[in-house]
């Protein structure tokens, strides 16, 4: 098999896509001041769920379904995810942490939650940054389908965090 080159159609597509997902990424950690997620220290991340952002199933909705995507401007519409929930009640969720950015009004939530497909390998690591109200600003996760910012993972942790939140709510 031939290594691809510069001149192949294939490779500068490549290219051009890694540009467009690095400017993509900057754009969401923008919104919490440039810090990347993946390199905050666990010591730095607080597992409180008081601290979880007051994320709602209508939150969750609106997101997954209506919100315009950064890379063709229609909505995301992505009703697969809404089946994310199945993921959270499975059990594939297996850390949630979160970093509350005070100054900003924006929230870190962060997790591992086990691949959809291959169970052994290494937790996916996805993000979400949202107001500390809860609106959803921007997601991401480490699988193949985590540049949409709409993947199942995505979505396992936005209804873990809402369940979460809802029991915290209804505590006596």
């Amino acid at each position: 098999m031939a290594a691809s080159t510069v001149g192949d159609d294939n490779s500068a597509l490549n290219l051009c896509e890694t540009v467009e997902a690095s400017k993509r990424y900057s754009e969401k950690i923008a919104l919490i001041g440039g810090c990347d997620p993946y390199s905050i220290k666990k010591n730095d991340l607080s597992v409180d769920i008081n601290v979880y952002p007051g994320i709602t199933y209508l939150d969750i909705v609106n997101y997954l379904l209506f919100t315009q995507s950064a890379y063709t401007s229609d909505a995301l519409r992505n009703y697969k995810s809404l089946a994310a929930y199945n993921q959270f009640v499975s059990g594939w969720i297996r850390e949630i942490h979160c970093k509350v950015f005070e100054k900003l009004g924006k929230t870190l939530v962060i997790a591992k939650v086990t691949h959809s497909q291959r169970v052994n390998d290494t937790p996916l690591k996805p993000w979400v940054i949202c107001e500390t109200e809860g609106k959803i600003l921007a997601c991401h996760c480490n699988c193949m389908a985590g540049l949409g910012e709409s993947c199942t993972h995505v979505g396992a942790i936005l209804f873990a965090v809402d369940a979460v939140k809802r029991m915290r709510e209804n505590k006596p």
